[in-house]
């Protein structure tokens, strides 16, 4: 996978919640206790998981990568571009 979320050969981009799902479940760590480890409830986390929360704020995503031991700057271009795509499609 590279930093635009998008795994290498496949050439389409995920969905941050996606990303942040499949980096949870590759420790693996539970919903609850990634969401522990966020300092978030497993419900918001849960929600930024299936594309019903956009993650918009510095704080969260500092969290999300802090939580699952991610480069910050990793999970900052994720959400940059997850935001772009959900303006392009009129989403935001």
């Amino acid at each position: 996978m590279n930093a635009t979320g998008v795994i290498f050969g496949e050439g389409v981009p995920l969905p941050l919640g996606e990303l942040i799902r499949l980096s949870r479940e590759g420790f693996p760590l539970s919903l609850r206790e990634a969401a522990k480890r966020m300092d978030m409830s497993p419900a918001t986390l849960a929600q930024i998981e299936s594309g019903r929360r956009p993650v918009k704020g510095i704080v969260t995503m500092v969290r999300l990568a802090d939580g699952l031991g991610l480069p910050r700057t990793q999970v900052f271009e994720w959400a940059v571009a997850d935001l772009e795509d959900a303006r392009e499609r009129g989403a935001l």
